[in-house]
């Protein structure tokens, strides 16, 4: 058993010699690689941003270097060794690390390190970093009416649209600041810049501003302005109060015309009304009707006989009404007058 032992043990070490020579032999296969040790940066405007990028290369000392911008496109920052567009003058780049002098919101996004090695197993490699520039407070657009009368809705508004990250707002009354609770008469948005009330009183009156502020600088505030919270003249509250009475008299008047009519009360019938119960009594050959005023103020029925351009009498009922003035006509369509004859009069 032993001697069986020993003799496979040798055989191993015979066979694992020649495969560990093929090893330590064999070329190892190494390709670029490419990394960043601060892939996010921020930092505030009008100051350097460090992009870094660090690689690696198993053979090519001397690899290409481009620095890209994403956005809604592909943006090159360095192309063949110099900077491009906007980039030229006020960028560096050592080894692959790309530095920014004095960059601005608009610098803001991903870029992207590519380093190619032409002679190396693996020839492409590429580390992404993004930029984030802050900007501090800006000096806000304030809204606020010089009048508004008591008892109105109102809101009152502020925006300031470059800082960032977003700032957060707040509203002062006399350079005291206002702090909304359950009891308060306004609301107060500090994202938005809103600040609302349901219904003002005399006591809103005052200076009002607003103040935004971010954690990268110090808080800009708007020009205070003047609100006065003023009450209804008596005029124009007897203007408004007389112009709904004069709209609820209309309204009424419109419901009982209305009424009238289905029920039949009104009487007298429109001209409209007395030649459309006279069409079906009316022979087919007649072709144009036309309603007017007799002597004493009496209606006045007359009718043409109309003639197509065969000579034939049309005999097609009337299909289109025209009013112009006190003068009623019926027309046929698809038809020309030849010439006119048979004209009988009524009078109701």
């Amino acid at each position: 058993m032993e001697l069986n032992f020993l003799y496979t043990m040798n055989l191993m070490k015979v066979l694992a010699l020649p495969l560990l020579l093929t090893l330590l032999h064999s070329p190892v296969c190494l390709s670029v690689t490419v990394s960043s040790s601060k892939p996010k940066v921020e930092v505030h405007e009008h100051t350097d941003a460090v992009l870094a990028c660090e690689f690696r290369t198993e053979k090519d000392q001397n690899p290409r270097i481009e620095w890209k911008k994403k956005g809604k496109g592909v943006t090159f920052v360095y192309f063949n060794n110099k900077f491009t567009g906007s980039y030229a003058g006020r960028a560096k780049i050592e080894g692959a690390t790309l530095t920014l002098h004095s960059v601005t919101q608009k610098d803001s996004g991903e870029y992207r390190c590519e380093v190619t090695a032409s002679e190396d197993h693996v020839n492409l490699g590429e580390a992404s970093v993004t930029l984030n520039v802050l900007v501090p407070p800006h000096v806000p657009s304030c809204e606020v009416p010089s009048s508004v009368f008591v008892g109105s809705g109102l809101e009152l508004l502020c925006k300031d649209k470059l800082s960032v990250p977003p700032a957060t707002y707040h509203w002062y009354k006399d350079n005291k600041a206002l702090t909304a609770t359950a009891d308060s008469p306004y609301s107060i948005d500090t994202n938005k810049g809103t600040l609302k009330f349901k219904s003002v009183s005399k006591t809103d009156t005052g200076m009002y501003r607003c103040e935004s502020s971010n954690n990268v600088g110090a808080p800009k505030s708007c020009v205070a302005q003047q609100l006065k919270v003023i009450e209804y003249p008596f005029k124009m509250a007897i203007l408004i109060a007389g112009a709904g009475g004069f709209l609820i008299l209309l309204l009424l008047c419109c419901i009982c015309v209305c009424v009238c009519q289905r029920r039949g009360c009104c009487k007298t019938p429109s001209p409209i009304t007395i030649l459309l119960h006279l069409l079906p009594a009316i022979s087919s050959t007649t072709n144009k009707l036309s309603l007017s005023w007799c002597e004493g103020g009496r209606l006045q029925l007359q009718t043409i006989q109309k003639y197509t351009k065969a000579g034939q009498r049309a005999g097609k009922l009337p299909d289109s009404l025209f009013a112009f003035g006190r003068l009623l006509t019926v027309f046929w369509d698809g038809h020309t007058y030849r010439h006119i004859k048979g004209k009988q009069r009524f009078c109701f």
